[in-house]
């Protein structure tokens, strides 16, 4: 071989190298985002200051998490395992490391390409900083390919590349195994360990539980001056569902779509503060499906079938059945979003305790269809672009964590209180 094809493939193991590396410090990165930690000026220029950024609403997602953990976590895994083969294959130069880097580099981008297309149409936002993820896992898989494609392409065998390791390669392998078992599971370790989250505040020590509630109380001091900031506004007339009392203290107005995966979060995380506050809050259900049939701001289709949904839980609640027709989509918004016709919804509502006939006369009237598209109108004009969006007492609600939502409007009962 000339010594000019072997500098040739040094440049594409470092190329793998480098991909690797930029693969991990983007995953650390991803982390520390997932896990609501400081923002970094790095992805405050990536994704920008907007709270519904790219970045913010794939990090709120379902698709944020695979079995329980980020899935930053699991492209930590991937880069770390890369990189253990790597430096395997630079002590032994055994072919089966580089084949197995091909192997899991085919499987991330496909990986990849499916996180991506997710967020595209189900989303219908771009995560930036996910992307540049996504260019580090390219680096590390086509340079594998171009090495494999290479040694074929001359009819060299990757011993023959190196002639001095003429025994058998057992030995070998058996310590190359050894070595990135060992480096897989410190790597799987440290990434648990930096992205776990507490479930609660340190209990410890008391200067801990002081700083954690000084900590969340400037946090909500901020959230506060933001929300009283933002004017109140006209609701117009919500004919949607009703969760609480009339004269419950925060009237949350949620303009929301029955297939949006983050509208199925917050649906059931306001269920369960009103279940826990149910003299205080009601929860007001504004329709706003990301469906072009009934939305015409859409420029394309989004979330095919949410119209339908939305008539369906507007005709169970002409019966009184609208949150338990409501609760079931939402809980299944997969499978609702392929069945979203009029027999199979009529077959919910009835299973509720709706009419039929009177169901299937509400779902195919223009009524129906002007309540919805009543509420699509008010969201207009209070300037709604996506979806959840929340105004409570009038006040436009800012961007918060949904594991924070419990706590803020906790204390906001509380300062409503004090001002009556």
């Amino acid at each position: 071989m000339q010594k000019g094809e072997s500098r040739w493939r040094e440049i594409l193991l470092s190329t793998i190298l480098l991909g690797a590396l930029c693969g991990m410090l983007l995953t650390i990165v991803l982390m520390e985002h997932h896990r609501g930690g400081a923002e970094r000026a790095f992805v405050t220029e990536v994704c920008g200051s907007d709270p519904d950024s790219g970045c913010n609403a794939v990090n709120r997602s379902p698709g944020s998490k695979f079995l329980g953990l980020p899935v930053a976590w699991w492209g930590w895994l991937y880069y770390s395992t890369i990189l253990c083969l790597l430096f395997a294959y630079f002590i032994w130069r055994e072919a089966l490391l580089l084949q197995l880097m091909l192997l899991l580099g085919t499987v991330a981008v496909l990986t990849d390409l499916g996180l991506f297309l997710y967020s595209i149409l189900a989303l219908g936002t771009v995560c930036n900083l996910c992307v540049l993820s996504y260019a580090a896992t390219v680096l590390t898989i086509l340079p594998t390919y171009a090495i494999i494609r290479d040694f074929r392409k001359t009819k060299e065998t990757f011993m023959s590349y190196f002639p001095q390791n003429t025994r058998s390669s057992w030995p070998r392998l058996r310590k190359a195994a050894l070595l990135v078992v060992s480096g897989v599971i410190v790597a799987a370790v440290s990434g648990l360990m930096y992205c776990s989250e507490p479930k609660e505040a340190p209990q410890d020590h008391g200067r801990s539980q002081q700083d954690y509630n000084a900590l969340l109380n400037a946090a909500y001091q901020d959230f506060l001056k933001a929300y009283l900031e933002n004017p109140k506004v006209e609701l117009g007339n919500a004919v949607g569902g009703k969760r609480g009392p009339a004269g419950a203290i925060l009237k949350i107005h949620e303009f929301a779509d029955p297939l949006c995966p983050y509208c199925g979060l917050m649906g059931m995380k306001l269920k369960a503060i009103a279940e826990k506050y149910p003299a205080d809050i009601q929860i007001i259900y504004r329709h706003f499906p990301l469906d072009n049939t009934c939305n015409k701001t859409m420029q394309k289709q989004l979330h095919a079938g949410a119209c339908e949904l939305s008539y369906a839980m507007q005709c169970a609640g002409a019966q009184g059945k609208f949150f338990e027709v409501h609760d079931e989509i939402f809980a299944d918004q997969k499978g609702w979003s392929q069945k979203a016709n009029l027999a199979a919804l009529k077959e919910l509502a009835v299973s509720k305790g709706a009419n039929a006939a009177a169901f299937q006369n509400c779902f195919t009237s223009a009524a129906a269809k002007a309540a919805v598209t009543g509420d699509i109108s008010t969201g207009i004009k209070l300037n709604v672009t996506g979806t959840p969006t929340l105004f409570v007492n009038g006040r436009r609600l800012p961007n918060v964590h949904i594991d924070f939502l419990e706590v803020f409007l906790s204390k906001l009962i509380e300062s409503e209180k004090q001002r009556r």
